[in-house]
């Protein structure tokens, strides 16, 4: 597996990846992107993040449903990491669903910790987001 830093040429790419994923386009809609997103790409998946001075968020990490159960989420979990260190990043955020028991497993894996909870956060289903964070 090849990972890569995107290049703004492949939005289309990853917004067509991200509807086939989770059904619609939402962090792929805005020309161009903020600053601060960074995204990492591999064959089938990508890890979207945001990053100011020593805090970063996960927005979204996606594996195309032909390579899930393939270790593409956790190489890409590894290498924004990996990043995020080089950058200087003490602290790591992200939300994900209740519901959602691989991801779960693979955020527990890695020593995030759960330090909240959302009511309502996700919609279609409406669902609550447990939120995590990482010390780098």
């Amino acid at each position: 597996m090849k990972i890569e830093k995107w290049r703004e040429s492949e939005l289309p790419h990853y917004a067509e990846m991200e509807r086939e994923i989770f059904g619609e386009i939402t962090f792929f809609s805005a020309f161009p992107l903020p600053k601060q997103r960074h995204c990492f790409a591999v064959d089938g998946g990508y890890a979207l993040i945001d990053f100011v001075g020593d805090e970063a968020e996960l927005l979204q990490i996606g594996v195309l449903p032909l390579f899930r159960q393939r270790g593409v989420g956790k190489v890409l979990l590894a290498e924004v990491v990996h990043y995020l260190n080089m950058k200087g990043v003490s602290r790591f955020f992200l939300e994900v669903r209740d519901s959602n028991r691989a991801a779960l497993a693979l955020y527990k894996s890695y020593g995030f910790k759960q330090i909240g909870r959302r009511s309502g956060y996700y919609s279609n289903p409406k669902e609550d987001a447990l939120v995590f964070a990482l010390n780098l």
